[in-house]
């Protein structure tokens, strides 16, 4: 990708009397310029969360809140081949998670995931993007870049990035290139550290047909938005991504949509995965959770396309009692809570993370209530998170609930999340905090054991709690 440089010699003399001072910051000692180039490293998670004021046809329609998290890990797998068609940098395969933000009472509650989307990424050296995915993860991409040769506050460049917008959010994401043009501002503060600025703008400008894969009913859209970018003082890493937004979207049926306010997006590399150093811990204070399943080989990534869709965002209710579908004969001599023996928690290494698993987890049958006889499990469950909470402060719990294979798929899958919404609420009267935590239901989509059979049944009842970081 071409970057156009443009440096008025005035402006650079200016620049170098201002921040000879900050050394430390400039560090290309011998110009008193900055080599930016994007390298995150073998772990990195993104996470962009909006508050979006929206409008249709001049009628207020209230807030928008939406977050994006997307947890990617090197892919050192690719083929020669797949690399020789993109420029030097690194890949990455990861997941990202949509989801919704409510607030109740001023505080933040449990979330249930939107969408679950599997990607890859090639990001390259100068900091664009090439992205594989179905769906609208990373809506904003190569953003920002860099070109090849020093910068000196004050110096301007002009570069290409990419937005993917769904208004509707109606699963027709479109993907709008946009030129961005940026002014390297010099050194900053971020949270505390060392930083440098960048600050940039754009104005998103689409016509019907521009992609061809696009919604075919968004006939235009236009907007501007304002970008302050703080990079590590390296100028190796995003740090923070602050962009204020105003966009306008008309449709062919006439519908006009207009959106205004913010979009933050967080940039992180985190440290290597707590597993081994979590394991030891529990080896001590819970002996009987430190152990990896014998008979269930852990699963490569916790969603694949083709899951069943995710229940609506919902409170946690106090008494969810929604029904399955009827037992199937036999069910009523082997109730839920009697169906296999107890069974320990067991913990494990997913792609995505540690993955905790409750097995033949007893529910009132065909309810979302927990037995009482479960109160031990539970407890111990939410010691282990605790322990993984302070080994990874910034980690979120995704708490997974499972079904049988018995009745409709859409009660399966219903029962699946209440019986996560339950586990949740009973970690959070176990002294967690309730925004920790994520929750989806799987239905009976995902089962370990032969659903012909009352034990195999209760074996596929069950809830996984996996640790993100």
């Amino acid at each position: 990708m071409v970057v156009r440089l443009r440096c008025i010699l005035p402006v650079l003399v200016v620049a170098r009397l201002l921040f000879s001072s900050v050394p430390s910051l400039l560090s290309q000692e011998s110009s008193g310029g900055m080599l930016f180039g994007i390298s995150p490293g073998d772990r990195m998670t993104i996470v962009t969360r909006s508050n979006l004021r929206i409008s249709r046809d001049g009628r207020y329609l209230g807030f928008r809140f939406g977050e994006e998290r997307v947890i990617l890990d090197e892919d050192q797998g690719v083929s020669l081949e797949e690399r020789r068609g993109l420029p030097p940098g690194t890949f990455y395969r990861g997941t990202a998670f949509r989801l919704s933000s409510t607030v109740r009472d001023q505080r933040l509650l449990a979330r249930s995931l939107d969408e679950v989307i599997p990607l890859s990424v090639h990001v390259s050296y100068d900091g664009t993007y090439s992205v594989s995915s179905p769906g609208q993860a990373l809506a904003v991409r190569s953003i920002p870049s860099f070109p090849d040769g020093e910068l000196f506050p004050g110096d301007v460049w002009e570069a290409f990035g990419e937005v993917v917008v769904d208004p509707f959010e109606d699963s027709l994401p479109t993907r709008v290139r946009v030129y961005i043009a940026y002014r390297f501002e010099g050194p900053a503060e971020y949270q505390g550290q060392e930083a440098l600025l960048v600050s940039a703008q754009y104005a998103l400008r689409y016509r019907s047909g521009d992609d061809r894969a696009g919604d075919p009913d968004l006939l235009q859209a236009q907007g501007r938005h304002r970008l302050q970018i703080y990079m590590s003082a390296d100028g190796r890493n995003p740090l923070f991504i602050r962009d204020t937004l105003e966009d306008q979207f008309l449709y062919r049926d006439g519908t006009r949509l207009d959106m205004s306010g913010f979009r933050l997006t967080f940039f992180d590399t985190p440290r290597p995965r707590t597993a081994g150093i979590l394991r030891e811990r529990l080896q001590e204070i819970l002996p009987g959770i430190a152990q990896s399943p014998g008979d269930h080989p852990p699963l490569e990534r916790p969603v694949v396309p083709g899951d069943q869709p995710l229940a609506e965002e919902s409170p946690l209710p106090e008494d969810p009692l929604r029904p399955e579908a009827p037992l199937l004969p036999g069910d009523q001599l082997l109730p839920e809570d009697q169906a296999v023996p107890e069974e320990r928690i067991t913990l494990e290494e997913t792609d995505l993370g540690l993955r905790f698993t409750l097995p033949a987890i007893r529910f009132v049958a065909n309810q979302a209530v927990i037995l009482p006889e479960e109160g031990d499990r539970l407890q111990q469950l939410a010691q282990a998170l605790e322990e993984a909470w302070k080994l990874s402060p910034q980690g979120t719990f995704l708490v997974v609930g499972h079904t049988a294979d018995v009745g409709t798929p859409e009660g399966q899958q219903r029962l699946s999340v209440e019986r996560a919404q339950a586990i949740v609420r009973e970690l959070t009267r176990r002294g967690l905090a309730e925004d920790r935590f994520l929750y989806q239901g799987r239905g009976a989509s995902e089962p370990r054991a032969d659903n012909a059979t009352a034990q195999g049944r209760a074996v596929n009842r069950r809830v996984e709690v996996y640790l993100l970081e």
